[in-house]
C-alpha cells in the first residue's frame, strides 16, 4: 500500500512541475516549448506506469538486443 502512495506523489510531483514550467514558458512567449514540456511529462508518467505494470507482472523490460532502455537509467536516478 505504501508503494502506491509513493507512486501517486511522484506522478503528482511531475504534474505540478510540468504545469509550472508550461505556465512560465507560455508567459515568456515560448508556447511551443511549453507544449513540449507537457508532452515530455505525459511520456514520463506513461513510462513510470509501464514500469510499475511490468514490475507487477514480473517482466524484465529490455530491448531486442538485451540492453536496458535509456529511460530505465533516468527512472533509476529519480527512484521511480
Amino acid at each position: 500500500m505504501g508503494g502506491n502512495i509513493d507512486l501517486i506523489f511522484k506522478i503528482a510531483g511531475v504534474g505540478i512541475l510540468v504545469a509550472v514550467l508550461h505556465t512560465i514558458l507560455k508567459h515568456a512567449g515560448k508556447e511551443e516549448q511549453g507544449h513540449l514540456v507537457a508532452l515530455a511529462g505525459i511520456a514520463i508518467v506513461d513510462e513510470v506506469g509501464e514500469r510499475v505494470h511490468a514490475g507487477r507482472a514480473g517482466l524484465a523490460r529490455q530491448t531486442d538486443n538485451g540492453h536496458r532502455l535509456r529511460a530505465d537509467k533516468i527512472f533509476d536516478r529519480i527512484g521511480a
